[in-house]
C-alpha cells in the first residue's frame, strides 16, 4: 500500500474517482505518522512494563530487608530478655545471701 501511494499511479475507488497526488502524498504522511505513533506507543509501553517490573522488584527486596530486620530485632529482644531475667535473678540471690539467716 505505501508503494502505491508512493507512485505516481492514479488510485480508483469503487465509485470511479481517483486520487490526486496530493491527496495520496496525504494519505501516506498519515500512515507514516501511524506508523511513528504505533512504533511511540509500543516504546511507552515497553517502558512502562520495565518500569513497573523494576518497582515490584524493588517493593519485593525492600519487604525481605524489613522481614530480616525484624527477625534480628526479634532475637535481639528475647537475648535481651534473658540477659535481664539472668540479672535480675543474680541480683536476688546477691540479696539473699547478704541478709543474715537470723
Amino acid at each position: 500500500l505505501l508503494d502505491l501511494l508512493k507512485s505516481n499511479q492514479s488510485i480508483a475507488t469503487p465509485c470511479g474517482k481517483s486520487f490526486s497526488s496530493k491527496t495520496k502524498m496525504s494519505i501516506y504522511d498519515h500512515s507514516i505518522h501511524g506508523m511513528v505513533a504505533d512504533v511511540l506507543r509500543g516504546v511507552l509501553l515497553f517502558f512502562t512494563v520495565l518500569t513497573v517490573s523494576f518497582s515490584i522488584l524493588l517493593l519485593e527486596w525492600f519487604n525481605e530487608r524489613l522481614s530480616q530486620m525484624q527477625r534480628m530485632v526479634h532475637k535481639k529482644s528475647k537475648e535481651f530478655l534473658v540477659e535481664c531475667m539472668i540479672e535480675n535473678y543474680e541480683k536476688k540471690l546477691l540479696s539473699a545471701h547478704r541478709t543474715p539467716l537470723f
